[in-house]
């Protein structure tokens, strides 16, 4: 990453299954990419009047509904550039980790541009999911966070925010990021 290049990390607004798991944290709610909550909708509403003070770039989101909701709702009143990638995707640790098939997503959001994402974007292992989740191997994982900083280190743009989750962007800074909460990224240690 460019050393003049600004990169912030925002997190979805509360989705369905965030509210469901604060509720009883015991058990997974087998809630599949759930969308935002009215909570959500206002906490993504929120970021984008913050976020409308900076001169943006470029918008990396993730292709999972409540990530997609949260950039519609932070920035589509505005024209900036963006780009949905699964490099950031949420790690699959439950039921609302598993995401929805590209074809599906175009459907729901004809204004993004889902043409590099495969149909199955997602960690997929071979199994059914409706009787227990695999959780997504952190070697996987770890790969998938490298890739993810060469990509956003050959980016060009001057002002990137990237829409994400809360177990990914753990895991690339260390920090822990509430629903709708956003923070300036520096890159790796």
């Amino acid at each position: 990453m460019a050393a003049n290049t600004v990169v912030y990390l925002l997190r979805h607004g509360q989705s369905e299954f965030n509210e469901a798991l604060a509720k009883d944290p015991s058990r997974d709610p087998m809630l599949f990419d759930p969308p935002l909550t009215a909570r959500g909708r206002a906490q993504a509403v929120e970021a984008g009047h913050w976020f409308r003070e900076r001169a943006i770039d470029l918008v990396v989101t993730s292709p999972f509904v409540r990530t997609l909701q949260t950039t519609q709702l932070a920035f589509g009143s505005r024209y900036i550039k963006t780009a949905v990638g699964s490099l950031h995707r949420e790690v699959l640790e439950q039921s609302g980790d598993i995401g929805s098939p590209k074809s599906r997503l175009a459907e729901s959001f004809p204004e993004f541009d889902f043409c590099d994402l495969p149909e199955r974007w997602w960690y997929l292992p071979h199994m059914d999911f409706t009787t227990k989740i695999v959780a997504e191997p952190e070697e996987l994982v770890n790969e998938r966070m490298h890739r993810f900083r060469i990509w956003l280190g050959s980016r060009s743009e001057r002002c990137i925010v990237v829409v994400g989750h809360g177990g990914f962007f753990r895991r690339l800074t260390g920090r822990h990021l509430q629903n709708g909460e956003h923070m300036e990224y520096l890159g790796a240690d």
